[in-house]
């Protein structure tokens, strides 16, 4: 990992997330020596992040011990300062003790914050850094002076993690920000809440075998705000921005396939379920398989389509989408201000498989580029820039991208290559 300055980290930081850091109201905590310590905390995460005094004051309560996890979990339940919810997840991993776990779970919601980083620390005490690599996270293996401190969200999963030595493949949460239209906040909130309520279900089961406490039986994770999120209005108003590149999707009859799904609103992905990796034949379950899909909250599927004269081709299969085709001129631009209404009026409306029409509605272009507006069954729209097929994985590492990513042959993996537009609704004049 690339150790730089704690200055460096913290411009990099604030110039790609435009977050403005304000400091919180102190909170009234009990005058026991954890509370006097979270105040110091509190105040060292102002002035001296990543600072040897304040890892010094992390140390001295993790040195606490078992005593200090009820106020601990208190904090946790009453934070929502992401400096807070990390040093948090950092010391109630380090001190071990499993009656955090209610806590760390009704934490995970609040972990969903705007774009920042991981960070490489460097301390100036050798004993300091020493104690900070021994907590830092599982697969984080620094030497001499340096350590990593995460985000939020790596830091409450990784404690769960250890303090429970189970997994529910949270690592899809990692690279999910709170950014987007209102409907796609609306579903990361509620990937989020949904993943963490998987694991208040798991621990309700479970604590009995961590701790015989009653007091910390149950996870009891606040339900989620009701969705008042309805379907974009046509006159509504909006600017293209951001999205994403070199994209590519694989073929969900391929069982060795990592990157088969996407959720456009969230950009979450994932792969088939095992139990039809293993099926002899994956087409025979496809209506279970897209079942599943759009129960998860997938909008995108590669897959492989076989057109009347038997040739195939590597292909993205809408699921549950409003497609409408735009004209091959589109491509990849963008537009300052522009609505949904707009974008309908001019495009044409397609089926589940995004591809390129050909001479006839029923035909399609299998191997050219195509471009499409889209709104998610969450109400989320966005543009997608169909590539073209990747039939030749021999791709080797290094190297620079040039051009356009999505016109390149040549992959690590086959598949079919896209990109896509997020929008951003503009204030009403």
């Amino acid at each position: 990992m690339l150790h730089i300055s704690l200055r460096a980290m913290i411009a990099a930081c604030l110039l790609t997330t435009f977050v403005v850091l304000t400091a919180a109201e102190p909170r009234q905590r009990p005058d026991t020596p954890v509370g006097q310590l979270l105040d110091q905390l509190e105040r060292r995460n102002a002035s001296d992040y990543l600072h040897d005094p304040w890892l010094t004051t992390m140390k001295e309560i993790v040195e606490l011990g078992p005593q200090a996890v009820p106020e601990l979990c208190a904090e946790l339940d009453a934070t929502d300062d992401d400096k807070m919810l990390r040093c948090l997840g950092f010391m109630l991993r380090a001190i071990g003790d499993p009656r955090a776990v209610p806590a760390l779970v009704r934490a995970v919601p609040k972990t969903l914050v705007p774009s920042c980083s991981d960070y490489g620390a460097r301390a100036g005490d050798e004993t300091l850094a020493a104690w900070a690599q021994q907590h830092e996270l599982p697969g984080d293996k620094n030497t001499g002076l340096n350590y990593d401190f995460s985000r939020s969200v790596r830091e409450i999963f990784g404690a769960i993690r250890k303090l429970t030595g189970h997994e529910m493949q949270e690592e899809e949460l990692f690279h999910t920000f709170l950014s987007g239209v209102e409907s796609q906040r609306r579903a990361k909130q509620r990937l989020f809440h949904r993943t963490a309520a998987g694991w208040a279900a798991w621990w309700d089961e479970h604590a009995g075998q961590f701790t015989a406490d009653p007091q910390y039986a149950h996870a009891n994770l606040p339900p989620l705000e009701p969705d008042t999120t309805g379907p974009p209005r046509d006159a509504v108003r909006y600017k293209t921005t951001g999205g994403g590149s070199n994209w590519m999707m694989e073929s969900v009859l391929a069982p060795e396939a990592e990157t088969v799904f996407r959720d456009m609103d969230t950009g979450r992905v994932g792969k088939l379920p095992e139990k039809w990796r293993r099926a002899e034949d994956i087409a025979q379950h496809m209506d279970e398989i897209l079942a599943w899909a759009r129960d998860e909250g997938f909008d995108l599927m590669g897959s492989e389509y076989t057109a009347s004269d038997g040739r195939r081709a590597y292909a993205l299969r809408a699921i549950g989408m409003d497609v409408w085709e735009l004209d091959p001129g589109r491509w990849k631009e963008s537009w300052p201000d522009v609505t949904i209404g707009e974008f309908k009026a001019d495009g044409t409306r397609a089926g589940e498989w995004l591809m390129r029409r050909g001479g006839t509605t029923e035909t399609f272009d299998l191997d050219a580029t195509a471009s499409f507006f889209f709104i998610t069954a969450d109400h989320t729209p966005g543009l997608l820039w169909v590539g073209i097929p990747v039939y030749d994985d021999s791709l080797k590492p290094g190297g620079i991208s040039q051009g356009d990513n999505e016109l390149r042959p040549i992959a690590f993996r086959k598949g079919r290559r896209f990109g896509f537009t997020d929008f951003e609704e503009l204030p009403e004049e």
